[in-house]
């Protein structure tokens, strides 16, 4: 696959409605009622609607986005020339959504936060940002993977 120098992400509305559902629900019900959680969701929906139809990634989130997937292409390629499984990874699929989804939803919370309507998320998406979303995602990964050797370890119990 042929990157170009500016990553074009055209946010998958699925895919960002129940990544922030099923996330900001869970962290949130506890310290927000209903009403206002609801009200950020609309809030969210308003600025997309008027948010240009792609984010582009910043060159140095571009840069990064790049090395994380030659990284990628060359552990599977390590592994083949090994005989070894190869990795499954949507790490970096995954770190373009988070990181639109989360580039929106924080442009709209600090707005509400503010007193302000929010206007429509910046189309340039900072390395700043990408960087905290891949965190954000390694985290829960690892999260996963201890719920894995959990089950895994209650299973052979």
């Amino acid at each position: 696959m042929k990157i170009t120098p500016q990553v074009m992400y055209k946010p998958s509305t699925n895919f960002s409605r129940k990544f922030l559902w099923k996330f900001f629900s869970a962290l949130f019900f506890s310290k927000v009622c209903l009403k206002q959680l609801s009200d950020i969701f609309i809030e969210i929906h308003n600025a997309l609607t008027t948010a240009p139809a792609s984010f582009i990634f910043s060159p140095e989130a571009t840069q990064i986005l790049t090395s994380l997937k030659a990284d990628l292409i060359k552990e599977i390629n390590e592994a083949i020339q090994h005989g070894s499984v190869p990795p499954k990874s949507k790490k970096d699929d995954v770190l373009q959504h988070v990181t639109a989804s989360l580039h929106a939803f924080n442009h709209v919370t600090e707005a509400t936060d503010q007193g302000q309507k929010p206007s429509a998320p910046l189309r340039e998406i900072s390395m700043d940002t990408l960087h905290k979303e891949k965190l954000f995602v390694e985290y829960t990964d690892t999260q996963m993977e201890n719920v894995m050797e959990l089950s895994i370890f209650l299973f052979m119990c």
